[in-house]
């Protein structure tokens, strides 16, 4: 094998190693005294090593990155990101005038630190449509990661890692997290699936994977990252499936969010059906209080409290809350970029079919995380898998717009 591409599996490696170790967690609920069981050997080295192990691989993969050839030039930077960056940016100012100072410029620090790493190494490193592929690897080896860790703690200690009502956590903090994880990583996969078809071994083995995560996110019994997955999946294949795709979707979210604001039940003996089935809406009166704050304190949010900004069950409603308009307006024009984004992929795939399916998981794997951040906070996230997979998909989305793996 040429040693150019064993280098470069093992930098996009090491990415995969910086998303897995940044996503470990582990659950506690100090109101309630509970805390999960420790995990088989080495996970829990890991798992208690996670940020520390996290920063230690940025700077390493920063390292890597700052002396990446680019003979091709510099990828201009996804619009998307620059307005993340200004709403972390509001975060910062406003924990610096009132909140903890030197945390408040760490996370502000490991924020940007992530987001250099990115723009000046997969950026850089997707030359060709091979590299490209890499791009979708690096997340897809995440969710195997994933599989493995938790297969061989669940032949250890099953216990350890459905802690939480018996739903499945994994190695993350919570059943939410795990979810969210498992519906990132699909697209990727699917992506793979099918460049890797013609060769039987790599076909069985991500299909494996991808069966595993199917079972992992039912587990899971997070009725968001079903969702994040679904219409994913079916964002997919929607040239595929004819005139049913937008009805089919508008019906299923409509069915959704009506069944989420009523008592609908379906009594079973199984906590994960129960869990799925009970469409009471968990989250209404966080988000009705942080839409009460944000009427309250329209233009900078509601006072600090604490010594830094937290944000809960919704990125949108958490940004509006927290910091007003100052930090709404940035916030809603990401999401609008990351919706022209996905619109400029969708006319990249009807121009040159080739490309369908490259473009079609990166729109996946971004409609899925802007459905998911209607449940969570995760896109104010500074160091953990959700950051790691949005600059990912927002990188390879803008390398296919500007050409980079495209041979015209």
């Amino acid at each position: 094998m040429n040693r150019n591409i064993v280098q470069d599996r093992i930098r996009w490696f090491l990415l995969s190693c910086f998303g897995f170790i940044s996503s470990l967690a582990k659950y506690e609920n100090t109101e309630f005294g509970l805390i999960a069981p420790s995990l088989a050997f080495p996970l829990e080295q890991l798992r208690a090593n996670g940020r520390p192990l996290a920063i230690a691989l940025l700077v390493l993969l920063l390292i890597i990155a700052l002396n990446s050839p680019n003979p091709k030039g510099k990828l201009s930077t996804p619009e998307p990101i620059i307005y993340l960056w200004i709403v972390q940016s509001v975060i910062l100012i406003k924990t610096l005038d009132g909140g903890d100072i030197i945390a408040g410029s760490l996370v502000f620090a490991i924020f940007s630190s992530v987001v250099i790493m990115h723009l000046r190494g997969p950026a850089v490193w997707i030359q060709d449509e091979r590299s490209l592929r890499l791009g979708f690897w690096a997340i897809a080896m995440v969710g195997v990661i994933f599989s493995i860790a938790n297969l061989y703690q669940a032949r250890v200690n099953l216990a350890a890692i459905t802690f939480v009502m018996g739903w499945f956590h994994g190695t993350t903090a919570n059943p939410q997290a795990c979810g969210l994880l498992i519906a990132m990583t699909i697209p990727s996969i699917i992506c793979l699936i099918y460049y890797d078809y013609p060769v039987l071994w790599k076909r069985v083995f991500w299909i494996l994977i991808l069966s595993i995560l199917f079972l992992g996110l039912y587990k899971t019994a997070s009725r968001t990252s079903m969702i994040m997955t679904f219409v994913g999946i079916l964002f997919f294949f929607r040239y595929r499936m004819g005139s049913i795709f937008i009805p089919t979707v508008f019906g299923l979210v409509t069915i959704y969010f009506i069944l989420s604001f009523t008592d609908f039940n379906i009594q079973a003996e199984d906590p994960t059906m129960t869990k799925i089935s009970a469409f009471q809406n968990t989250r209404e009166l966080v988000w009705q209080s942080q839409l009460n704050m944000f009427i309250a304190n329209p233009l900078f949010g509601s006072p600090l409290t604490g010594d830094r900004m937290r944000f809960g069950e919704n990125s949108w409603l958490g940004v509006a809350s927290g910091l007003g308009l100052s930090g709404l307006i940035p916030m809603l024009i990401f999401g609008w970029l990351v919706i022209q984004k996905i619109i400029s992929l969708d006319k990249i795939a009807k121009k040159n079919p080739n490309y369908y399916v490259y473009c079609s998981s990166i729109s996946a794997g971004l409609i899925s995380m802007m459905i998911g951040s209607i449940s969570e906070a995760f896109l104010l996230a500074n160091l953990n898998f959700y950051l790691y997979a949005l600059l990912q998909y927002l990188i390879l989305s803008q390398c296919m717009e500007k050409n980079r793996a495209i041979n015209n």
